[in-house]
Order: C-alpha cells, then structure tokens, then sequence
C-alpha cells in the first residue's frame, strides 16, 4: 500500500509522497519557527495600533513604534495616510 496510515482515501495515491503531500503536511526548522513567531508578534502590534485609531505607514515594528512615539508626542492618532 502507498498511502500513510491515517489516509482517508486509501489507495488513491501512486506513492507515499503523494499522500503526504495531499495531507498538506508541513515541517519547519527552528528557524522559520521563529521568523514565523516574529512576523505573528509583528502583525499583533499592527492590530493593537489600529484597534487604538493609529495608522502606521507599515505594519513593520519601526513605523508602528514611531506611530506610537507620534501620538504620545501630539496626543492625537498617528495617520500615516493623512
């Protein structure tokens, strides 16, 4: 039999790959584990800023802490597009 155990369609694949493959299954090193973690952290603060009425130029953690430098200096939300 080519498929991995646990297949819900057993027999449907030419090789053990191919169901794997189908499965969609994905491994990471340690690294992409924590470019991954960092992007998530990266994108949280984007969200917080936004769910505070700033608008960063970009979601990278340099514009979202100078929007966030911005509004306490002037009191008022940092608009990246205003």
């Amino acid at each position: 039999m080519a498929c991995t155990s646990g297949c819900p369609t057993p027999g449907a694949h030419a090789s053990w790959g191919e169901c794997a493959r189908s499965k969609h299954v994905q491994i990471e090193g340690v690294q992409a584990h924590q470019y991954n973690a960092g992007m998530r952290k990266q994108a949280e603060n984007y969200v917080k800023a936004r769910e505070a009425g700033l608008q960063p130029a970009t979601v990278s953690k340099k514009d979202v802490d100078k929007a966030w430098r911005l509004t306490d200096k002037t009191g008022t939300p940092f608009r990246a597009d205003a």
